[in-house]
């Protein structure tokens, strides 16, 4: 390895003193404590007397709590994110639903309209030939028009 004289010093070991001073570990006593109003207080400075330190904690597993409950809150977010895109989702196709059985319904209304006019009604054949409905056609129509009322109507 070589060694670099930067103003005196020598570079590897000013990078390790750096490293070093940035890992120390950090513990801290929490103190817990309840004013008069009765509100409960934490901090790492005592202040008073009466100020106790809670046993089994440190920055540390504070800090490791803070983290889970920070997960959690995060994992429940995400949970009524996915709840709020299904529900939407839902909401849409069903409106798509109602659309569709709304425009079936306007469909079958106007085609029972027409047959109950009284107008002579005819059929197109694929050829362009015209087939003019006689009466029993013209009720079967009717009957299905008024069945395809009485399911996307009501």
């Amino acid at each position: 390895m070589k060694l670099t004289k930067l103003g005196g010093t020598l570079v590897p070991v000013f990078v390790l003193i750096l490293a070093g001073l940035g890992t120390s570990h950090v513990q801290a006593d929490v103190y817990k404590w309840t004013d008069k109003s009765g509100k409960v207080h934490y901090s790492d400075k005592p202040p008073s007397d009466a100020a106790k330190t809670v046993p089994g904690t440190s920055a540390t597993t504070d800090t490791t709590q803070a983290i889970k409950a920070l997960a959690d809150k995060e994992q429940d977010y995400k949970k009524r994110q996915e709840d709020a895109a299904k529900a939407k989702e839902k909401a849409d196709k069903e409106a798509e639903q109602a659309r569709i059985k709304q425009q079936n319904c306007d469909n079958a209304r106007k085609q029972m309209s027409q047959l109950q006019s009284g107008q002579r009604l005819y059929t197109t054949s694929p050829y362009g030939s015209r087939s003019y409905m006689d009466a029993a056609a013209r009720q079967q129509a009717l009957d299905n028009a008024q069945k395809a009322v009485n399911d996307n109507c009501n």
